[in-house]
């Protein structure tokens, strides 16, 4: 009995060709897939920088000494001045300047005088610059060896408070030069110097715009009142020295042992940074002379006044009667002001 066998399944290969079709064409978009165009972030807005506080102010706002001044401009002072000068036979010329708003006006400012000792604070200007260009020259030490002032001139005003044999610093030769006076100690000072840079005391009297005589310039008529009040000024604004060394200055001139003139006028409590000098040219020609920064509460103020005249006691009589009168000025009219808001108001 013949049986029958069924032929096997065919197997259907359409799947796969399927699945190969798909993974090719898979293949074909992936390789061919343009590059997606980037899009731009929304831009940021700008944040507005935080500021440091007081960075908008007026730089001096910050100060605390800055609220207490009276910038206010003080008037008819020079006239009052001007009146009381009228008849005088001595030979005045002065200078003031208010130092809360530059305010500045002069009398016989084109008047030429013999500094005398006010040469001093030139010297001490360029031994703090010195000092500023080569840290650790006022610990230096020098050696007095006695008296030398006769070498320069004749005769001898005073004694110096330095032994002879002794060693001294450069700073506290400094300030015996200011505080005393000394002509000692100056000269010490001045050889000091020209021995370790020649020319530098010459340099520093041209960057200050001061131009010495040859030959004994502080015995010759050639300073105006307001040429050597730049000296002070310079000080005060510490626009040659470093602050450091402007203040150094000042707080020597503090301390100077003068206690006629400019320091008489002004009350004790109140600080006066000051030099004088003194001329005696003959038995009847004297020169005195005096400049300070008188820092008063709510108007420091600079004042320099130089004379010549017949009687040198007259001369530093009339200094003291001239600032007492500027200081009472100053005074009663900065006493009820209303300061800067006064000002900003106007």
């Amino acid at each position: 009995k013949n049986s029958s066998i069924p032929n096997p399944p065919r197997r259907s290969y359409a799947w796969m060709l399927a699945l190969a079709g798909l993974i090719a064409g898979g293949l074909i978009v992936w390789v061919f897939k343009p590059e997606p165009v980037p899009v731009p972030s929304p831009a940021k807005t700008p944040q507005p920088q935080t500021k440091t506080s007081g960075s908008f102010l007026n730089p001096g706002a910050a100060s605390t000494d800055y609220r207490k001044y009276d910038p206010s401009e003080l008037k008819g002072i020079r006239a009052k001045i001007e009146q009381n000068l009228k008849g005088q036979q001595n030979t005045v010329a002065l200078y003031f300047r208010d130092l809360t708003n530059d305010q500045w006006w002069g009398i016989n400012e084109t008047e030429v005088f013999s500094p005398a000792s006010l040469m001093k604070v030139p010297v001490m200007i360029a031994i703090l610059k010195f000092e500023d260009q080569n840290p650790g020259v006022l610990s230096q030490t020098i050696t007095y060896e006695g008296a030398r002032e006769q070498l320069y001139k004749k005769p001898v005003n005073a004694q110096s408070p330095m032994m002879p044999g002794s060693s001294y610093k450069v700073e506290q030769l400094l300030n015996i030069m200011i505080t005393a006076s000394d002509n000692e100690a100056t000269i010490l000072l001045m050889k000091f110097l020209d021995q370790r840079s020649p020319g530098f005391r010459k340099k520093v009297e041209e960057e200050l715009d001061f131009r010495t005589p040859a030959g004994g310039g502080s015995q010759k008529d050639f300073v105006t009142v307001r040429r050597y009040s730049a000296f002070f000024r310079t000080l005060y604004n510490a626009s040659y020295l470093s602050e450091a060394m402007s203040d150094k200055a000042l707080a020597i001139l503090a301390h100077s042992g003068f206690g006629f003139g400019i320091r008489q006028a002004i009350p004790p409590q109140v600080r006066v940074s000051h030099k004088y000098g003194y001329r005696q040219i003959n038995a009847t020609s004297h020169q005195y002379h005096h400049f300070a920064i008188v820092y008063h509460s709510r108007k420091p103020f600079l004042l320099g006044i130089m004379t010549k005249g017949t009687d040198p006691n007259k001369l530093k009589t009339q200094i003291t009667a001239l600032a007492e009168m500027i200081y009472r000025e100053v005074d009663t009219q900065t006493s009820g002001s209303g300061g800067y808001l006064e000002r900003d108001l106007e």
